[in-house]
């Protein structure tokens, strides 16, 4: 379990993440979650952080796309955004 890390805060903005770990549990103030690490690309440099994966909209597209990489998440790259400024927006994962 990882109790220090640095969260990816994801937005409207489209963020290019490759992931770099399986899922994993981490403890968060609302108690135990499902994340990964990830790379985020960005124009200038990269950056590693973790992100949370546990909400369902986030969570589906990206089994599907393990189902394609043999069943890992390591090596998977996407975009994700949040479809919506409010907390309870859903997640949207492309290629």
């Amino acid at each position: 379990m990882k109790l220090n890390f640095e969260r990816l805060i994801v937005d409207t903005e489209p963020q290019h993440c490759l992931f770099t770990s399986e899922a994993y549990v981490v403890l968060t103030k609302a108690g135990l979650t499902v994340a990964a690490d990830v790379i985020v690309k960005k124009v200038t440099r990269t950056v590693e952080r973790t992100l949370l994966i546990s909400p369902q909209s986030l969570s589906q597209p990206l089994v599907e796309r393990m189902a394609n990489n043999s069943f890992k998440l390591s090596g998977i790259e996407v975009w994700v955004y949040k479809s919506g400024g409010d907390r309870s927006a859903k997640y949207c994962v492309e290629d």
